[in-house]
């Protein structure tokens, strides 16, 4: 099967992600609580399914109605911040200039959360705080998305198909057959072809089921701004105080 990418983009229902620009808000953390706090009932792996579920609709619905749109907030703090200087202009007393202040405070903010939503879109972190270049960040994130989108495959006939079920239809038939294929030999005879990398020691060591206290200080050491993970949870709403 060989497949060309071209400017084709995918205009379906994006999967969930966690964005690391929702942790500015503390109340955040009360609506994760809440959900991960519910009794279900079941096996553990049903358990922390159904609570990673409830948890990412949660998020979902507090960000309709707390958080919003990063970009409708920076256009409503510059207005707020034209109608504020305007006003200094016209009138003179301690509660305009206040006014003032907190209009620039608040356009700041909601600029340094949209340099933090393109960060992780991007996935730089070479970047230095206050390095708001979201031309570059628009223009990265577009290349991506151009590079990532299927815009046709070939079939087992040698004809190209260009429609999204066609497409469908031919990776799966292409990898249910790679990978259901009957083996030529077993896979004992290939394990002389491997090296010895780790001694029988560090092998045990290997094998041991870590602790709770193990595993709490592997998650808690992970980078926070790595890419998503299958269920859409980056590695920050892992660390604590989140």
């Amino acid at each position: 099967m060989k497949i060309s990418f071209n400017s084709r983009l995918d205009n379906g229902p994006r999967p969930f992600k966690f964005l690391n620009v929702w942790t500015s808000k503390p109340c955040l953390l009360d609506v994760i609580r809440d959900s991960w706090t519910i009794e279900i009932q079941g096996s553990p792996l049903r358990v922390l399914c159904s609570k990673l579920l409830a948890t990412r609709r949660a998020i979902q619905q507090w960000n309709k109605q707390h958080f919003g749109n990063v970009f409708n907030a920076i256009r409503e703090a510059e207005a707020a911040l034209l109608r504020a200087e305007e006003d200094v202009e016209h009138y003179e007393s301690e509660d305009v200039h206040e006014e003032l202040y907190k209009a620039q405070a608040e356009l700041n903010r909601a600029l340094a959360i949209e340099e933090q939503f393109w960060r992780q879109k991007v996935s730089v972190k070479w970047l230095n705080n206050g390095d708001r270049n979201t031309k570059y960040f628009h223009a990265v994130v577009k290349q991506r998305r151009v590079q990532g989108a299927i815009h046709r495959a070939k079939n087992s006939n040698g004809t190209w198909v260009k429609k999204d079920d066609d497409i469908a239809n031919e990776a799966i038939e292409y990898f249910s057959g790679l990978f259901s294929g009957s083996m030529d030999s077993s896979p004992g005879e290939l394990v002389h072809l491997i090296p010895t990398m780790v001694t029988g020691e560090e092998n045990t060591r290997l094998e041991e089921v870590p602790d709770m206290e193990d595993v709490r200080r592997m998650v808690f050491t992970m980078d926070g701004e790595s890419a998503t993970g299958p269920d859409g949870f980056t590695d920050l709403d892992s660390e604590p105080g989140v």
